[in-house]
């Protein structure tokens, strides 16, 4: 019986081991290329960001909110600021390297310290500018109709701050899921002229 419980006890050492490095890896996501390049999906989060991070003029907060909605790359709409509190808690926090649980609800901290997405560093993206400030979707909490977060993107301490919403500030755009499984705007309403003149001419022809 005490050779079955250390045996047990091994085997779920075991998979308790497997599951940490399964967690552990699965933070590591990978950015890949979408709408020929103009976006990238982030395989961990599940969003798509935009390659070009000057898409918009800088502005203020409310302008940059309505901007992004009209928005379409690649003939695809659908896009919005990221968040800095993807849970809606009204708790920002701004994670460290290896901190990925807090990650996650920090999608600007997520790039840089889990993706490796800095000034110096920018990967696929393009404008990445050191110093460069990013609107966040977020609204600060006890003052939602005058302040909202916004993103510092520095190579030295990146963080995420509440200022007043006239502030000017850059959009980078990102898109909730893989838009590589969308059908772009124009393709959509090519496959849905195609398909009602094929239905009418079977009418016609029965």
């Amino acid at each position: 019986l005490e050779k079955m419980e250390r045996e047990q006890n091994l085997l779920n050492a075991c998979c308790a081991a497997i599951l940490l490095f399964g967690l552990s890896f699965s933070t590591h996501a990978a950015l890949e290329s979408r709408l020929a390049g103009q976006a990238y999906y982030d395989t961990a989060l599940d969003i798509t960001w935009a390659t070009d991070t000057s898409s918009g003029a800088a502005a203020g907060w409310f302008t940059q909110v309505a901007w992004v909605e009209t928005l379409t790359i690649g003939g695809v709409d659908g896009w919005r600021l990221p968040s800095v509190d993807v849970n809606g808690d009204g708790v920002v926090m701004d994670c460290a390297s290896g901190s990925s649980l807090s990650c996650v609800d920090n999608e600007f901290s997520h790039l840089y310290w889990e993706e490796g997405i800095s000034p110096s560093s920018p990967g696929p993206f393009l404008n990445a500018d050191s110093g460069r400030i990013f609107w966040s979707a977020t609204p600060f909490a006890p003052s939602p109709f005058s302040r909202a977060w916004l993103f510092v993107f520095t190579d030295d301490f990146p963080e995420s701050r509440s200022v007043t919403n006239g502030v000017t500030a850059g959009a980078w755009a990102v898109h909730d899921g893989d838009v590589g499984t969308l059908v772009p705007i124009p393709m959509a309403l090519w496959l849905f002229a195609s398909g009602t003149l094929s239905l009418t001419g079977m009418r016609r022809r029965h």
